[in-house]
């Protein structure tokens, strides 16, 4: 049997689903060792998911790759992963991952499981150019970076669960999330920026025209204003509730990212 680029996907989804019983074990027994080790393994998993997606693009012999709605999703869950990584090394807290790394399994999950549902329809677009790829490209990134803020949002939520359940008394301390998921927002504003711009010049190098309207750019403006506004004109002290409203658009940004 010869092994496709759906293999190393899967085990890298398996990664991500170890990682993260790992980080919860290590979050409730306080155990430093297991969130190392869950570390370990997520980035092993991301490393397997980059080389099956560039094996599953690069076969064909065509790059940039003409991007189908499904693969938004498959770059989607590893960047996601990428994401909490860096802010566990740079934070040094192994509770984000316990919460954010759901994200990456749901959508990873949605991607891997339902591929008759997600990659049957046809490409919605002409073959993609070098602008267009960084235009999808940072776009995923940013809304990846967003979507572990809406983690964190959820996370800081869990103070009001009952006290005897003790879920509080492993979290990082109130200030320091709002610190967390402020600095993320910002990085995230950034990717969007210029992914904005990268689709602006695209357009114009195919068309003459420097805004297009399409749904997902139309999209990616209402997110990027709306969590701008969040972050400029306002104090944050509804932080939680905003992150987590901020994954609806989000979700519709992701899903007319190619149209």
């Amino acid at each position: 049997m010869t092994l496709g680029p759906t293999a190393p996907l899967g085990l890298g989804y398996a990664c991500f689903a170890i990682a993260w019983l790992l980080y919860v074990a290590g979050l409730t027994r306080r155990d430093v060792y297991l969130g190392w080790l869950g570390a370990w393994v997520q980035a092993t998993g991301v490393v397997l998911w980059l080389g099956g997606l560039l094996w599953q693009f690069i076969a064909p012999g065509a790059w940039p790759p003409d991007l189908q709605p499904r693969d938004i999703a498959l770059w989607w869950a590893p960047s996601s992963v990428a994401v909490v990584l860096l802010l566990e090394r740079r934070r040094r807290t192994q509770a984000v991952p316990a919460f954010a790394l759901v994200i990456a399994l749901v959508v990873g999950g949605l991607a891997l499981l339902a591929p008759e549902t997600l990659g049957s329809a046809p490409p919605v677009s002409e073959p993609r150019d070098v602008w267009h790829a960084a235009y999808v490209g940072l776009a995923v990134i940013g809304y990846s970076a967003l979507a572990v803020t809406g983690a964190i949002g959820v996370m800081a939520l869990a103070r009001f669960l009952p006290p005897h359940w003790g879920v509080a008394d492993h979290l990082p301390p109130e200030d320091a999330l709002a610190r967390l998921a402020r600095r993320n927002v910002s990085w995230s504003l950034l990717a969007l920026t210029l992914a904005l711009a990268a689709g602006a010049a695209g357009s114009w190098l195919a068309d003459g025209q420097v805004w297009s309207w399409t749904a997902g750019q139309v999209w990616m403006l209402a997110v990027w204003a709306a969590y701008g506004a969040l972050l400029h004109f306002g104090p944050f002290r509804a932080w939680p509730v905003a992150d987590i409203l901020g994954l609806i658009l989000i979700r519709f940004g992701v899903v007319t990212l190619l149209k």
